[in-house]
């Protein structure tokens, strides 16, 4: 017969365990507010308000955007993406929030008009901004 053996574990200490913790990343699944200011700046730079209605291909910042637009504000942005505005400001949110999934669905990338040049363009004005924006990372 083979002899059995002993084996013995070694119990992680707690301060142990808390130096392996504290060399991990977490992610909270949530946007804060500096990478949404930075989304922001990047989609001004490259002029996404001038492409598209919503003025933006975030969902946070149309959130913000709504938040502070009027009822007449909300009436004259359905009117720009051909909703019929109808409805109180409730509705109104409603349909646009819809609308706003619809059209930027799959959607995350960003459409330059040709007429501006892009700004990959080392001659673009904005071409060093954008650079410096996008070299930051998120």
């Amino acid at each position: 017969m083979a002899a059995k053996r002993k084996t013995t574990k070694k119990k992680a200490t707690a301060t142990e365990k808390a130096k392996k913790l504290d060399g991990l990343q977490y992610s909270s699944g949530k946007i804060d507010d500096e990478t949404i200011s930075h989304i922001e700046e990047l989609e001004k730079t490259l002029g996404v308000h001038e492409v598209n209605h919503f003025g933006t291909n975030d969902p946070k910042i149309f959130e913000n955007k709504m938040s502070d637009m009027t009822l007449v504000d909300l009436q004259k942005l359905c009117g720009k993406v051909r909703l019929f505005a109808s409805g109180n400001r409730k509705e109104l949110k409603e349909k646009l929030r819809k609308e706003f999934r619809r059209v930027t669905k799959g959607q995350k990338s960003i459409v330059l008009q040709n007429q501006a040049g892009s700004v990959c363009d080392p001659n673009h004005p904005d071409h060093e901004k954008a650079k410096k924006i996008l070299g930051e990372g998120f």
